[in-house]
């Protein structure tokens, strides 16, 4: 019950992550979800102030098969074998015609969107040079954008997918066209435990 195998784009470096869910959320954990207080209104997207919406007994199992998600990112994709554990969780909702701005996470490892319901929207990701203006700043003639010429990289997102992405990216979404609201949980990782070898002067515990 953990899903399929990731789809992974290495854009600009960065390895952004897109996974389908296996996991089918009951009646239970949907009300919990849709009925969540939205207090923060930025008047592009509404979300939860704090951000310990998975932290109960209604969403313990679901809670526990997104860090089962997140280990596998770690090790499939990231290629670490440190522990890492949840530090934030908080909902957002896009009701018709709203979007998110750009921002990014600071003081965390990696991102996940779990998408509770979306029927319109991409996931947008941004860099101030793609690759190839960084090994030198021409204005190239692309005819073919892929993750090493673009500074924009776009991925598509419906209901169940789940995306995964350092914290450090830019990224941003397409405006909700849909008349229902794109409703979407979002999950911080961080590192814990030993860091460094034994050989290491900067070997620290965390």
């Amino acid at each position: 019950m953990d899903g399929g195998n990731f789809d992974v784009v290495p854009f600009c470096g960065s390895p952004i992550a897109k996974i389908k869910s296996s996991y089918v959320l009951n009646d239970r954990e949907l009300d919990y979800f849709y009925s969540y207080p939205l207090e923060k209104d930025n008047e592009t997207v509404r979300m939860t102030i704090q951000g310990r919406v998975l932290e109960n007994t209604i969403t313990e199992t679901f809670k526990n098969y997104l860090l089962k998600i997140g280990e596998r990112y770690r090790n499939e994709v990231l290629g670490i074998k440190d522990n890492v554990y949840i530090t934030h969780s908080w909902l957002t909702k896009n009701s018709k015609g709203s979007f998110h701005n750009r921002h990014t996470h600071p003081n965390i490892l990696f991102s996940m969107v779990y998408y509770i319901k979306s029927n319109s929207g991409d996931l947008l990701f941004n860099v101030p040079k793609s690759v190839l203006q960084k090994i030198f700043n021409f204005d190239y003639d692309v005819i073919n954008f892929n993750p090493y010429n673009s500074t924009e990289w776009r991925m598509p997102v419906n209901t169940g997918d789940i995306m995964c992405f350092p914290g450090d990216i830019v990224h941003s979404t397409t405006p909700n066209l849909d008349d229902e609201d794109r409703m979407a949980l979002g999950v911080n990782f961080f590192i814990k435990g030993e860091i460094g070898k034994d050989d290491n002067y900067a070997r620290i515990n965390i």
